[in-house]
């Protein structure tokens, strides 16, 4: 697209909150599955919609001002701020296959990413600092959605916090160089990317957090920069090397090893005190 980042991301979660409207109003909901529920599910929502939205611009502002690589490698560090989460404030104790999974995982997406780093010399400190918030607030929405999911149907869950998220990117969007796609390949551009990155990706992601820790399930989406250099590399010829390589197989490892063991919906062996 041609728009500034920060329309790009009003529109991908405008337009996939009206997709997911429109398909919740025409799918059967369980009983159970009421979204008009008080207490904390209402909370998880907006959370979840909030650090989307902050992700969204956060690292779409880091990739302009940074190498693309760092901004991704800060964003992929989603991982460790769920870990931290799930131990400090949820008092779970990690079983050996998360930590030998998550530490394997980290190191690939470092060895993936390296190459990366000299592309944009110049890049701007501000780039890694805005980057490194982005990645906490993709932390915060993979654990909020993870909470709303518990109770709530992945249709109501993205539907709201897909609106949440386009309310938060209205302003930057609304007083950016340009707002309204100016042309027709730009609102395919946009509608492609709230169709097949939000629709599907982000929704997919909601949907299998109902049936995964959420250590797993954060740790599943380092699979993200491994599927973009593959593309990469069969799409626009940008040769993977030895480096990339060895990253994306230890990824694909850590997910080997973590699924190997057998996972419930809780993320440690033992809950703390």
């Amino acid at each position: 697209s041609d728009l500034p980042s920060a329309s790009v991301g009003f529109w991908r979660v405008f337009l996939a909150a009206v997709v997911f409207a429109m398909v919740w109003r025409f799918w059967p909901q369980k009983q159970d599955r009421d979204p008009l529920l008080p207490g904390p599910y209402l909370w998880h929502l907006i959370a979840g919609g909030v650090f989307f939205g902050l992700d969204m611009w956060l690292w779409n502002a880091a990739v302009n001002l940074s190498t693309v690589g760092k901004a991704t490698l800060l964003a992929c560090l989603a991982p460790i701020y769920v870990t931290l989460y799930v131990v400090f404030v949820l008092k779970q104790k990690l079983r050996w296959h998360i930590v030998s999974g998550l530490s394997l995982a980290l190191l690939g997406t470092v060895l993936l990413i390296v190459p990366a780093w000299e592309m944009r010399p110049e890049a701007s400190p501000l780039g890694d600092i805005l980057g490194f918030l982005g990645g906490i607030c993709y932390a915060g929405y993979i654990i909020a959605v993870a909470a709303a999911r518990d109770r709530l149907s992945t249709l109501v869950v993205m539907t709201s916090t897909s609106a949440i998220a386009a309310l938060v990117l209205f302003v930057p969007a609304l007083t950016s160089d340009s707002f309204i796609p100016p042309h027709a390949f730009s609102w395919i551009s946009v509608l492609a990317l709230a169709i097949f990155c939000h629709v599907f990706g982000q929704g997919l992601i909601a949907y299998a957090l109902a049936k995964l820790p959420v250590i797993v399930g954060s740790i599943g989406l380092l699979l993200q920069p491994v599927s973009a250099t593959i593309l990469g590399w069969i799409i626009f010829d940008e040769a993977m090397n030895g480096i990339e390589i060895t990253g994306a197989i230890l990824v694909i490892l850590s997910l080997i090893l973590i699924n190997a063991v057998p996972n419930n919906k809780q993320a440690s062996e033992t809950p703390g005190p």
